[in-house]
């Protein structure tokens, strides 16, 4: 049975062989649409470009990734990002030592 609530009181409105779980993964389907993840990934492209110029073009990995997931972004939203930005040229990254996992990130410079 399906039921919608009008001023607060629930009104039958029919018959349905969907589940709850059917309609709970219908809500998810449309809170995470394929626009939502573009947003938020675009969101976190220009956080770390604005982190960036106010540290002088430069600024530790992990503190970047530290901010972007207290303000609640997804590591694999941060990750597109700074994906974006490096195959576009915007950012480089800094090795720390030889072979070292990559610690610095800073605004592109062309090489001369």
């Amino acid at each position: 049975m399906t039921f919608k609530i009008v001023d607060s009181v629930p009104v039958f409105q029919g018959y349905s062989d969907k589940k709850d779980r059917d309609y709970i993964l219908d809500e998810t389907k449309k809170k995470n649409s394929k626009t939502d993840k573009n947003d938020s990934v675009q969101e976190c492209i220009n956080i770390i470009l604005s982190e960036l110029s106010d540290n002088e073009g430069k600024a530790r990995v992990e503190d970047i990734d530290d901010l972007l997931k207290s303000l609640g972004y997804s590591v694999r939203n941060i990750k597109d990002a700074k994906h974006h930005l490096y195959e576009n040229k915007m950012i480089e990254t800094q090795k720390n030592g030889k072979g070292g996992k990559v610690d610095m990130v800073r605004v592109y410079e062309e090489k001369s």
